[in-house]
Parts: structure tokens; sequence; C-alpha cells
């Protein structure tokens, strides 16, 4: 039973589910204060300011040297954040600078990117191209010498240096408008879905699927099925949206849902109820409860919808009294056995 509110009333209901289709979103990244110059340089602003800005008029007039920061919570350095590629960031940061100089043509436009661009949407590189010929200027820089933004003697504009390891000078840019090209990460409360539900999260945060290649939708709970799995643009949240509601109506179709035969069992005779194999969180699928089944006395319980049969509760249990159907640590025992005799 899946316990739901409405946020809007604030009234909870409990429905009976087979299956269930999550498709969480992502949160853009928050950058610390003095990243960048943010919320310490008042020229500093987001891609999603800007585009609200250009969304309401708000932008009357061409600013100065308005620059572009790439990679701001992404492709980040081991131990800094997040290192992937947000994937929609570089298509996003080429679209607004071909309408800033559709707006204001004479505007000089500088654009930083680590290392890479990578405008992975249809038509970008060739938007690129033309924003290049249209005077917008792309510097590179790398992890050993980021950009840094500082504000002006006379607080009226932003200093951002770049060092561009391409022609290997040092850009000074007097600057109105720096923009922080902000990445894409996992909700911030994905936890209480995984936690709720058993499911596991990447090492990137997002919600984790089966197989990359062979399991994309699904996850290590049967019936429930993943559309959120990485940073993605629209077009490919709609595709995996769409593959994972298709692979739901299988079962519902079929009316039942196939669950993993070889899960782990509990002898409750051996089981002291020491609590390790559910207080060490061993289990990936949270299949592991600890039930009392009589007053004061609890022990360890499986949830076989859930387990996937893995063996790592089996392995860590100090009596024995967590083991694998079919395949008993006696059986195992007794095949070694043989095999020393022969």
């Amino acid at each position: 039973d899946i316990k739901l509110e409405d946020v809007n009333s604030g009234e909870t209901s409990v429905h009976r589910i087979g299956t269930m289709v999550l498709t969480l979103g992502m949160d853009t990244y928050d950058p610390k204060e003095g990243e960048y110059g943010w919320s310490t340089v008042p020229h500093v602003i987001s891609t999603l300011d800007l585009e609200k800005k250009l969304r309401n008029g708000e932008l009357k007039k061409a600013p100065k040297n308005p620059v572009f920061i790439h990679c701001v919570g992404s492709r980040q350095n081991p131990g800094e954040g997040n290192r992937y590629c947000s994937r929609v960031c570089c298509s996003a940061v080429i679209s607004i600078q071909h309408e800033l100089k559709e707006m204001f043509p004479d505007v000089k436009i500088f654009s930083a990117y680590k290392e890479h661009i990578r405008p992975f949407a249809s038509g970008m590189e060739e938007m690129w191209r033309e924003n290049r010929q249209k005077g917008v200027a792309y510097l590179r820089w790398d992890r050993e010498r980021p950009v840094t933004v500082e504000q002006s003697p006379d607080g009226k504009e932003a200093i951002v240096t770049v060092y561009d390891t391409l022609s290997q000078e040092t850009f000074k840019i007097r600057s109105e408008m720096v923009v922080l090209v902000l990445g894409l990460e996992a909700p911030h409360d994905v936890d209480e879905v995984t936690k709720g539900l058993g499911i596991n999260r990447g090492q990137d945060g997002f919600l984790s699927e089966m197989h990359m290649k062979f399991r994309p939708v699904e996850t290590t709970v049967p019936g429930v099925f993943v559309g959120c799995t990485y940073a993605k643009n629209i077009s490919d949240s709609v595709n995996q949206a769409r593959a994972a509601a298709n692979e739901a109506c299988i079962p519902l179709n079929l009316g039942t849902v196939t669950i993993e035969l070889l899960t782990a069992e509990v002898n409750q005779e051996l089981c002291v109820g020491c609590d390790l194999c559910h207080y060490s969180e061993i289990c990936p699928y949270d299949a592991i409860s600890m039930v009392e089944i009589e007053p004061g006395v609890k022990k360890s319980v499986t949830d076989e919808m859930r387990c996937q049969g893995c063996g790592a509760c089996a392995a860590i249990c100090p009596t024995g009294a967590r083991d694998m159907r079919w395949w008993r640590e006696e059986s195992i025992l007794d095949e070694v056995e043989e095999m020393l005799k022969e």
C-alpha cells in the first residue's frame, strides 16, 4: 500500500498499486557563496535568471560584455561535487546567446567553457558556429586555472579573469552581467523516495536503473520503473518516461508481477535478533526488517517482494540464521567436501 498526499489540500489517501513510474525531475545546482562571485558580486546571475529577464521583457538595453561561465556544478573535480556532464547547459547557453545577438547585434558576448563545449541538442552545433561568426568569443579554460570573478573598485562592474588555453592569453573582462551556467542534479529530497521504496541511487545521486542498456527503466523493486536516471534534456526525458510507462503496462495487462525466487530466508530458531543485518544497512534493496514475533523478542524478516537474492545479508549474519534459498551453506560445504575427496 502507498500513502499519497495532495500537496494542495494536504489530504492523504492510501492506494494499493501494482506498478509505479517515477519521474522525479531535477534541481539546479546551488552555488556556494562566493563561487564565481555568486551572492557576493551583484552583477552575477544564473541562466534561469537571464531566461526570466528575456521572457518578461526586462532586458531593455544591451549589458556591457556579458560573460557566460559554463559547467558551474557540472564536471567538477573529485571531492568538489558533481562530476558528470549535465548535457543541457551548453545547448541552452548557445540558444540564449543567439537570442541576445538577435536583440542586440552589437553586443560583445564572452563564453568561458571548461575544456570542451558539448552542444547535445539537434542543430545546436550549427547555431554555435553561427554565434561565432556573429562575434561571440568562446574562451577555453581548464581546471588548473579556473575563471575568477571579482567586483570592480567602483562597484559598477564585475571583473572576470579567464586564461584561454587555446590562445594562451589571459583576458580581464569588465562586465555588467556575469551568467553562471548552472548544472542539473537529482532532487534534494530523493532520499525519501529511495528509502520508502527500497530502490537504489547511482553515484551521481539520480535513481539507478537495473542495467543501462538491457533494463534501462527497471529498478530493483518489481513493478517500479524510472524515467529520471540522469540529467537530460526534454526530448530524452519524454523518451525515457514513455519507455517506463510502456514497461509498466506489461504487468498491468498480465495482472501479475514477476519476483525473484532466489531470496534470503531466515531460520528463526538460529536468529538471535542482533539486528546486524538490518542496522548495518547491508541490504541494497531495503528488504530486511526487524519484527516483534512475541513480546520483547524481535527477529529478522525478509521482504521477498524486494529481495533480489544478492546474499549480502547471509554473508554478514554471525549465527548463520540467514541463508539463500536453494544455495544453503550446508549444500555448498557438501559440494566442497566432495570436490576435495576427488
